[in-house]
C-alpha cells in the first residue's frame, strides 16, 4: 500500500510539473504571437521584412492565435517550446536586421577609429627610443594587418550598402571584431609583451 501509494504521488507530482509547463509555454507563445505580429505591423520595420514575406507571416500569426483556443488546446509544453523556438528565430532574424542598419554607421566608424588608433600609436613607438630594440618587419606587420582589416572593413560596407534591407545582412559583425581583435593583440605582443633584448 505504500508502495502504491508512492507510485501516486510521484505520478501527479509529475502530471502538475508538466501541467505547470505547459501553462507557461502556452502563455511564452501566445505572447510571442502578440509581439511578432505588432512588430510586422509597425511603419518603422516594413522596409526589414518582404512585403509577402511580411503578409505570410501575419497569416501564420492569425492562423497560430486560433490554433491555440482550438486544436492547439491540448497541446503540450514540447509542441508549444518548439513553436516558440521556431517563431523567436524568425523574430531574431527580423529584428537583427534592424538592428545592423540602424547602428552599422556607428560600428563601422568606431572600428575605423581604433585602426586609425593603432596607425597613430606605431608612428609616435617608431621613434621612441624605449622601442629601438623594436625592428621595422614588426612595426610594419602592424600596419599591413591594419590596412588588411581596413580593406575588408571597407569591401563589407560596400557590399552590405548594396543589399536591400530586408535581405538577410552579408555584414559580419562578429567576423569584424575577431580581425580587430588580432590587430590588438599583434600590437600589444610587439609593443608591450616583447621584452627588450
Amino acid at each position: 500500500a505504500v508502495k502504491a501509494a508512492k507510485t501516486r504521488l510521484k505520478f501527479y507530482k509529475k502530471r502538475d510539473e508538466e501541467k505547470e509547463r505547459t501553462d507557461v509555454a502556452r502563455n511564452d507563445f501566445e505572447s510571442l504571437v502578440y509581439a511578432v505580429r505588432s512588430w510586422l505591423r509597425e511603419d518603422e520595420n516594413e522596409t526589414f521584412v518582404a512585403e509577402e514575406e511580411r503578409e505570410e507571416k501575419i497569416e501564420y500569426l492569425n492562423e497560430m492565435e486560433e490554433w491555440l483556443y482550438d486544436d492547439g488546446a491540448d497541446a503540450n509544453f514540447t509542441v508549444l517550446e518548439g513553436k516558440t523556438k521556431d517563431l523567436t528565430k524568425s523574430y531574431e532574424q527580423y529584428t537583427n536586421r534592424k538592428t545592423l542598419h540602424e547602428n552599422l554607421d556607428a560600428i563601422v566608424e568606431t572600428t575605423r577609429n581604433s585602426i586609425q588608433r593603432v596607425n597613430e600609436k606605431v608612428a609616435v613607438l617608431q621613434v621612441d627610443e624605449k622601442k629601438a630594440h623594436i625592428a621595422d618587419e614588426e612595426w610594419q606587420d602592424i600596419l599591413d594587418t591594419a590596412s588588411d582589416v581596413s580593406k575588408w572593413l571597407d569591401d563589407a560596407v560596400e557590399k552590405q550598402s548594396a543589399q536591400a534591407k530586408h535581405e538577410e545582412p552579408t555584414f559580419d559583425e562578429a567576423e569584424m571584431n575577431k580581425k580587430v581583435n588580432k590587430l590588438t593583440k599583434l600590437f600589444q605582443k610587439v609593443t608591450y609583451l616583447r621584452s627588450e633584448e
